[in-house]
């Protein structure tokens, strides 16, 4: 019995091979991975400041 979840992950990886290959090529990919860390970035902080801020809201109760 073959499965056919196999070949959809080995369709998948040579997808992402090619569009890597693509990107690295154009330099898309250092854009992506910019975007990326400077997203994560942002978005850390505003979750950590979510948290202090709902503390500070207890005291001030």
């Amino acid at each position: 019995m073959n499965h056919p979840v196999k070949y959809f992950v080995l369709l998948a990886v040579l997808m992402l091979l090619l569009i890597v290959g693509v990107a690295v090529e154009s330099g898309v990919l250092i854009g992506i991975g910019i975007t990326g860390l400077i997203l994560f970035s942002v978005m850390t902080p505003s979750f950590q400041g979510k948290k202090t801020s709902e503390q500070h809201k207890d005291p001030d109760q």
